[in-house]
């Protein structure tokens, strides 16, 4: 049993689904690296059996990792499994759970209220405030999902969120707790996102993509909400003179689904698929457009990270505005055809030489990882300083 002295460092306990490439995790590991882990020190409960993509790296920095597999399923035991979690480890009064919805059991932060952690924290990272998105997933999910957000005001003790459509998606008026939400920013390292022009002639020779070539990006996982076969029909449109080509970078279970498409489309020579990748800022350079047609959004990190590389921006209007760091983000709806994204990436392309002022942009928007560390850092050390008063 390690229980926190004055003279070691808090011990908070992340609560994530898995370790592994996405928006959510990226930005707790971003954190991670940055926060001074002689001062706090994270541990992390995933909802997953098998060894995450982050896991080595979370075990170097002295971080531990517990697992419980699907809670929702076994509500019983996983309750059972939490409680018991906590018991062994009263070294824990601070739990950071992050969800994109309420939906399902939340056995993690309710075991924690039953075990009296004194600070219980819920974060906010995305929003499905989308005509096209029936609320969240299959009936049982939007039930719960509309009970637990009127009750989660007596399960957590904290709220953040990463943008106010976030915040309004998970902490809706009728959760009671609405005005006490703070909003967090998704800092992200911005100098490594600078723009590079030997990383675009890398990555663009190492995939066979012309020079001259207008590259259409994105960086997410293929699912149904990301909406890739939405680009694959903006590709198709655009002009023959532009040349134009599709990165995606990312996996995920609709990959297969996309990959067909590309090929009844007769598009599969033009569509760069890239998979998961450990070095994603030098993709950005190689692209010459941002695009994301999402059907719904809290405020993505990787268009953050498109920002900081000088990449001009092309986001659905599900996307939060919070997401327009500089004023320059066309926002468009999906329901209005192609047509209208063709014209939008027509009208936004940069010269290469425009886009070294992007890192600038995002640190002095609050985007940059080392303020947003400093600042849950305060907010942990504070919570427990109240704590041992």
């Amino acid at each position: 049993m390690l229980l926190t002295g004055e003279n070691q460092p808090i011990r908070v306990l992340q609560s994530v689904g898995a370790m592994n490439h996405g928006g959510i995790e990226h930005f707790v590991m971003n954190v991670y690296r940055k926060i001074d882990r002689d001062l706090v020190q994270f541990d992390f409960v995933e909802r997953v059996n098998d060894r995450c993509v982050f896991d080595d790296e979370i075990e170097s920095f002295g971080g531990r990792i517990y697992r419980f597999q699907s809670p929702d399923k076994h509500p019983i035991s996983s309750m059972h499994f939490y409680r018991e979690l906590f018991r062994a480890h009263p070294e824990w009064r601070i739990v950071h759970e992050h969800r994109s919805t309420l939906a399902g059991f939340l056995g993690c932060l309710r075991a924690a209220s039953y075990e009296h952690v004194s600070t219980r924290v819920m974060h906010a990272h995305s929003s499905t405030l989308s005509k096209w998105y029936g609320g969240v997933g299959n009936a049982v999910e939007r039930i719960t999902d509309k009970r637990n957000k009127k009750k989660i005001g007596k399960i957590a003790t904290d709220y953040f969120a990463c943008s106010d459509v976030a915040a309004q998606w998970l902490f809706p008026p009728e959760s009671s707790i609405s005005d006490k939400v703070r909003i967090i920013p998704n800092g992200i390292d911005a100098s490594r996102f600078s723009f590079s022009i030997d990383d675009r002639a890398e990555i663009r020779a190492l995939y066979g993509i012309p020079e001259n070539a207008f590259v259409i990006g994105h960086v997410g996982r293929f699912s149904l909400e990301k909406n890739h076969e939405y680009l694959l029909n903006v590709l198709r449109d655009l002009p023959g003179e532009m040349d134009g080509r599709l990165l995606l970078v990312g996996d995920g279970p609709l990959r297969d689904e996309v990959e067909k498409k590309a090929i009844v489309l007769g598009l599969r020579e033009r569509v760069t698929f890239a998979g998961l990748q450990p070095e994603t800022w030098k993709f950005y350079s190689a692209m010459d457009a941002f695009c994301m047609p999402s059907v719904h959004e809290g405020l993505p990190l990787s268009a953050v990270e498109a920002q900081a590389s000088g990449l001009p921006l092309l986001l659905s209007e599900n996307v939060s505005r919070d997401t327009d760091l500089g004023g320059a983000a066309m926002f468009l709806p999906i329901d209005i055809g192609s047509g209208a994204w063709v014209e939008g990436l027509m009208n936004c392309r940069k010269d290469v030489d425009e886009r070294l002022c992007g890192v600038k942009l995002v640190v002095d928007a609050g985007f940059d990882i080392v303020a947003t560390a400093k600042e849950l850092q305060a907010f942990y050390l504070r919570a427990v300083g109240e704590m041992r008063k």
